[in-house]
């Protein structure tokens, strides 16, 4: 079994969500690369540790324009303004997020309560709403 900051040789080659999850749940690496506060887009920051540190580690290349171009053939969107400059969000991700929260929530009163999920769905689509 491997520490938190040692990395498993075959994480070069897994996809980059893989990677993606590896590196942003460890904890040796929130200075580099870490989840923003609301929990909806990631972002490096220290782009020079990045490429120090945890490219030699996670990728078979060490070039941060092949990690860009790599992060945008999946989909993610970097954010250009705001608060949140420069950090990359995926709207599949954010939807799965809602998903999963739904889906916990229905499942916990439905046991804890007894409820109907038609009562269920009822409150949640009453009490939740979502922009981002």
């Amino acid at each position: 079994m491997t520490s938190l900051h040692e990395v498993p040789r075959t994480i070069r080659v897994a996809k980059l969500t893989i990677k993606l999850d590896a590196m942003l749940s460890n904890p040796h690496l929130s200075e580099i690369i870490t989840w923003m506060p609301h929990g909806k887009s990631w972002k490096v920051t220290n782009q020079n540790r990045f490429l120090q540190e945890v490219m030699p580690k996670y990728f078979e290349y060490s070039n941060y324009n092949s990690f860009n171009r790599l992060v945008n053939a999946w989909g993610f969107k970097r954010i250009k303004n705001g608060p949140d400059r420069n950090s990359y969000h995926h709207k599949a991700r954010v939807e799965c997020h809602l998903l999963l929260v739904y889906t916990a929530l229905i499942q916990l009163c439905y046991v804890m309560f007894y409820a109907p999920i038609q009562r269920v769905l009822l409150i949640l689509s009453l009490s939740i709403t979502y922009h981002y």
